[in-house]
């Protein structure tokens, strides 16, 4: 009987005579490569660095899971088609080996590439990876008001980093005026500075307090304009943390791909994964679009809030998402294997990505949706008849 490493192995084969491997390890380098340099500095904060580690990982992790989507569903359909898979038809056994077989190559090649992929941007950004800060903000949810001549106290606590802070005033006036920055540790700062613009300054560390001269009241949003940016850890580890989601996204590909091509033919199946990977992609996205216009203005007045604050009311996205995340499994949505673990664009950012939610996806998208799909697949597949000149 033929084990599950053999079988595996046999799919790389394949796909490297083809031409698959070559083809999409090239296209995977170019878009590490390519990329970043059409980004200019302005466009992304820590410039051409950000955009090696966000534009350049980002597109070259969408390659990735087309091809291995492409790749499981071909590699059981064209057993099909070749009549290979028919010989197993009376053994359950070997077939459950024989689907772990293929979806076991394709991952191994998405693997592969990811690795690839990393290796090129760490020669494109020079072996380094944006130092990881993690956000601190105030405690408090309604807006921070500032009277004249008076500390007050913001609430917002933390080790040394970089303070920023984004200042207004309710009657509109841009006029300059001083502001001191105070600490519990007993440093203070005065910095001349001008409402609806932003200012970072170094942050000592302690608890933070605000006094001003100049207007009768400034405002700050706690949420949004008062934010402390302390270290939190090497990018190097933000990196290995971002990679781990990634490979698990291409685990769950792979299975997706293989658990279809085990139900359906090979046309319905190859469509029915990407147009997964489409929705999965731009559910947030196809949801806003096909709203009507002006629905989400209504709905944020109707709560009494106004929709041009730029804030996140929690307003619910539309029934097009409810339709995309309707097929859950174990008690999830499948969309959120892509969207939800999309990390990449704080990797470059420098944001914080936290062992706690890596640990999570282990838990959700690793032993729990990636098992349930190859489960289904599994039994999908024994269960399915199949027969010398099947042309799926």
């Amino acid at each position: 009987m033929i084990g599950v490493l053999p079988l595996a192995f046999d799919l790389i084969r394949r796909a490297w005579r083809s031409g698959l491997v070559a083809a999409v390890g090239l296209a995977v380098a170019a878009a590490m490569v390519w990329l970043p340099t059409q980004a200019s500095g302005e466009a992304l904060d820590g410039g051409r660095l950000a955009a090696v580690w966000s534009l350049g990982l980002g597109l070259a992790q969408a390659l990735i899971l087309t091809a291995v989507a492409v790749l499981a569903v071909d590699g059981l359909a064209r057993d099909v088609r070749d009549g290979q898979a028919a010989l197993l038809a009376t053994q359950p056994q070997g077939r459950v080996r024989w689907w772990l077989g293929r979806w076991l190559g394709a991952a191994l090649l998405g693997l592969g590439w990811l690795a690839l992929a990393v290796g090129v941007g760490l020669i494109m950004a020079g072996g380094q990876v944006p130092a990881a800060w993690q956000e601190i903000h105030a405690p408090q949810v309604q807006p921070l008001a500032l009277p004249q001549g008076t500390i007050v106290d913001t609430g917002l606590e933390g080790p040394p980093g970089r303070l920023r802070l984004y200042l207004t005033t309710p009657e509109g006036d841009d006029a300059a005026g001083t502001l001191e920055i105070h600490s519990t540790t007993g440093a203070r700062q005065a910095i001349t500075v001008q409402p609806f613009r932003t200012y970072e300054s170094d942050w000592p560390g302690g608890r933070l307090g605000l006094w001003q001269d100049g207007w009768p009241a400034l405002v700050i949003d706690p949420g949004r304009d008062l934010v402390l940016r302390v270290p939190a850890g090497s990018g190097a580890a933000n990196l290995l943390r971002v990679v781990v989601l990634l490979a698990l996204q291409v685990l769950f590909v792979a299975a997706l791909g293989a658990a279809a091509a085990g139900a359906l033919r090979y046309p319905l199946a190859l469509l029915a994964v990407l147009a997964w990977l489409f929705a999965a992609a731009h559910a947030p996205l196809l949801s806003s679009s096909l709203r009507p216009p002006g629905a989400q203005e209504e709905e944020l007045l109707a709560h009494g809030h106004h929709a041009d604050d730029g804030h996140d009311h929690g307003v619910s996205e539309g029934w097009w998402l409810e339709v995309l995340e309707g097929a859950r499994l174990t008690g999830w949505s499948l969309t959120d294997a892509l969207h939800r673990w999309w990390r990449v664009g704080d990797l470059g950012a420098g944001r914080l990505v936290p062992g706690a939610e890596v640990g999570q996806a282990l838990l959700r998208l690793g032993l729990l949706q990636t098992v349930a799909v190859a489960v289904a697949g599994i039994l999908l597949w024994r269960r399915r008849e199949l027969a010398l000149g099947d042309e799926s």
